[in-house]
């Protein structure tokens, strides 16, 4: 058998699959173009984040219960941590914004920016005893009873 004929039989047996697979060929990729994120968005995920880690919710806490600014060896104190975890998550905090960092000869001394306050009181809200949360009017409270009806 010549081979022209192999080949013909070849794209014959292919049927509809070969028109399909020209087709897609013949087509253009689109371009595709990604969406700007909101830069509120961007700090949002980057500050929760930075608060999903337990080690560094208690950090920040320490630092602000505290009434002055502490050493980076006054953290490792409080935490059964070497040094190079704590100056991993104080770098991640610090990079949330949440605080802030100021190098005294051979110690760093930390303190909690505005904003890591507003994310503590925020994220203790959020795990308050259903008992200190705030109750519900009976109008908000019979909507949240209603069965969702699914389409």
């Amino acid at each position: 058998m010549d081979e022209s004929r192999t080949k013909s039989r070849a794209i014959e047996g292919r049927g509809s699959r070969a028109s399909a697979t020209s087709a897609a060929d013949n087509c253009e990729p689109k371009k595709q173009t990604r969406s700007a994120k909101p830069p509120a968005i961007v700090a949002a995920a980057v500050t929760f984040k930075a608060l999903s880690d337990e080690t560094r919710l208690r950090i920040l806490q320490l630092l602000g219960s505290s009434e002055k600014e502490l050493c980076a060896c006054d953290i490792e104190e409080q935490f059964s941590l070497t040094q190079p975890t704590i100056s991993h998550h104080m770098k991640i905090l610090r990079g949330a914004g949440l605080v802030s960092a100021e190098k005294r000869g051979a110690w760093v001394y930390y303190s909690v920016e505005a904003a890591g306050e507003r994310a503590l009181s925020a994220a203790e809200s959020l795990t308050a005893p259903v008992a200190a949360r705030p109750k519900l009017s009976r109008q908000t409270a019979q909507k949240r009873k209603k069965p969702v009806a699914l389409r």
